[in-house]
Order: C-alpha cells, then structure tokens, then sequence
C-alpha cells in the first residue's frame, strides 16, 4: 500500500474511533426523542357517573378548616378536568350532611353521606398528618392520608378491592425546593398550606386516571 493509501486508512480509522461516542450520542438522544412519554396508570377506574369527595379531620389536622373543602374540591376538579366522572357533587354538601352527626362516637356511615347527597360513589379521605415544617423553621411541608372508594349503590369498597389488607390506600404528598423564607410571614404559611392542600386534592384525583410520568431527571411522584 501507498503512503498515501496508509494515511487515508489512518485517518479513517482514527474518525471512527473520535466520531464512536458522539455517534452514540446522537443515537441515544434519537432513541430518547422517539420512545413514548411513560405513563402511570390509574389504580381504580370510577364509574362514569356521580361521585362526592369526603375529607375526614377528626384529628383537627387541617387548620383552618377550610382546607378540607380545598382539597376535596381539588380533587373534584381535577376528575372532572380529566374526564373520570360526569358529575362531582359540591364537597360543601357532603359536610354539611355529615355535620349533624360527625362526633367521634357517632359518625355518619360513609356510604350515607354519599346516599344523602345523590352520590353514587364517594371518594372517603382519612387525614393522618398535614404539617408544614418537622423543626417550625425549615419548610418540609407534608400531607399523609388514607383513601378509599365506596360504591354507594352497590354497598361495597370498591378501592381497595375488598380482599386487601388494608382497607385505605396510604398516600404522602410533600412540596419541594421551597425557599428558605417561605414560612416567614403568617402570610407565606397560608399560602404554602393552601398550595399543599391543593396539591394532595390533584394527587387523589391522579389515582383515577392514566398520566404521564416525570421524565428527565424528575422523580416520578410517588403513589
């Protein structure tokens, strides 16, 4: 072979192994561009009809009380944005049906606050801890909770299917990458408050329907 035919071979060989990892590059980033978004699917699929959302506090853990009609409406819109249901009755009226008997020694059946308002199925949230910081300075806010869905009509839970453990699905719902201020003022807490409990009302209502997931480095939410 030639001098000249040696240098070409060299150099051809040295583009391969330079051009190598940014060729596979490129075609990871082609890969990426082309494979669908990952999806979540809904853990319970709601009859397309009625449904009420119920938010229990018998902790008082959600103060001021009005957080309670925060999430649950949250929640409604965000079903009836998504197309689970065709009708979300007002939280409002499911309060005030349970308001007559909600002690803790005599509250009113789940299923009869969803009969009492017209629901065919209710949407039952247990508040287990709802705080906006663990040491009253740094913000950490988090929500827990238990959930379960009751098929009015029919007399029976229907989510968590009957024969699981536990008869709520626990969730946790936090807010992230807060400033170091964000609790400085009564006026920044209230807003942080609202903000979780709007966040825990569209994480019950995502349990319903299939979404995309997080995707390039967001952590996928957890459920």
């Amino acid at each position: 072979m030639s001098v000249a035919g040696r240098f070409m071979l060299a150099a051809a060989l040295l583009g391969v192994i330079v051009s190598g990892p940014v060729a596979c590059n490129m075609v990871t980033a082609a890969a990426y561009i082309l494979t669908p978004d990952p999806t979540i699917e809904a853990l319970c699929t709601l009859e397309p009809t009625s449904v009420v959302v119920f938010i229990d506090d018998r902790g008082n853990l959600l103060r001021p009380t009005r957080l309670r009609r925060t999430i649950a409406e949250s929640a409604s819109e965000t079903m009836l944005a998504n197309g689970v249901v065709a009708i979300a009755i007002s939280p409002r009226d499911a309060f005030a049906a349970a308001s007559g008997t909600d002690r803790v020694d005599a509250m009113m059946p789940i299923d009869e606050i969803g009969r009492t308002v017209g629901a065919d199925q209710i949407v039952y949230v247990e508040m287990t801890g709802f705080s906006l910081s663990a040491d009253g300075y740094t913000p950490t806010p988090v929500a827990t909770f238990g959930v379960r869905v009751l098929d009015v009509v029919g007399r029976q839970r229907i989510f968590p299917v009957p024969e699981a453990d536990d008869p709520s699905h626990a969730m946790r719902v936090t807010i992230e990458r807060l400033g170091a201020d964000a609790l400085r003022t009564s006026t920044h807490r209230q807003e942080v408050m609202e903000l979780l409990a709007r966040r825990c009302g569209e994480r019950i209502a995502q349990l319903f329907y299939e979404r995309d997931a997080a995707r390039l480095g967001d952590r996928l939410e957890e459920r």
